[in-house]
């Protein structure tokens, strides 16, 4: 799935540990963490930012609704690919 948005940042850090400041995870990087306890793995592919999420088939459905919930604070969008 990917996520993209001004704010898309402040949305995975609602439940990601990870750093996503943009000097420390930049265009390219990769990573595997956990994201509202599903485990997955993340890249930022372009400066939009525009990020794609990588998850387990069986937490799938739960991480589009825990994404669904968290971006409509900040007005960000997401897709299922």
């Amino acid at each position: 799935m990917r996520i993209n948005g001004p704010r898309v940042r402040d949305v995975l850090a609602k439940g990601c540990t990870l750093d996503f400041h943009p000097a420390e995870f930049e265009v390219g990087a990769c990573a595997q963490s956990g994201l509202a306890k599903a485990n997955i793995l993340i890249g930022l592919i372009d400066e939009k930012p525009v990020f794609e999420i990588v998850v387990r088939r069986s937490f799938a459905e739960y991480l589009v609704l825990w994404l669904e919930h968290a971006a409509t604070e900040y007005n960000v969008e997401f897709s299922v690919t």
